[in-house]
């Protein structure tokens, strides 16, 4: 499902933020989290998708994906931060001041 808004208005999230890692609203108007390939590839394997009631399901290979924001970090970095969540992890992105500071979530 294409991405069509960054700006998904909750948390006060800002745009460039998730634009950055991939994570916005479809034409349904639903959350999605894009995820790439967990072969270090920057090819997105799979979406997912966030239900107005909070309920998840899968667009795509999820098996060939691995931690949401992976893709943004494929030279390392300094710390590394893994949240629990995809809106957790922009939100840390987005606060964070430490510029090599790799921040990821779990996929579920």
């Amino acid at each position: 499902m294409p991405i069509i808004n960054f700006d998904i208005g909750c948390r006060g999230l800002r745009s460039d933020v998730t634009k950055k890692y991939g994570y916005g609203l479809t034409v349904e108007g639903l959350q999605a989290a894009n995820y790439y390939a967990a072969d270090q590839t920057t090819s997105e394997v799979a979406q997912k998708i966030r239900k107005p009631d909070k309920t998840f399901f899968w667009v795509g290979e999820k098996s060939r994906s691995f931690l949401f924001g992976q893709q943004l970090f494929l030279h390392g970095g300094h710390t590394l931060i893994i949240t629990e969540g995809e809106i957790d992890a922009l939100t840390v992105a987005q606060e964070v001041t430490d510029p090599r500071a790799c921040v990821v979530s779990l996929s579920d």
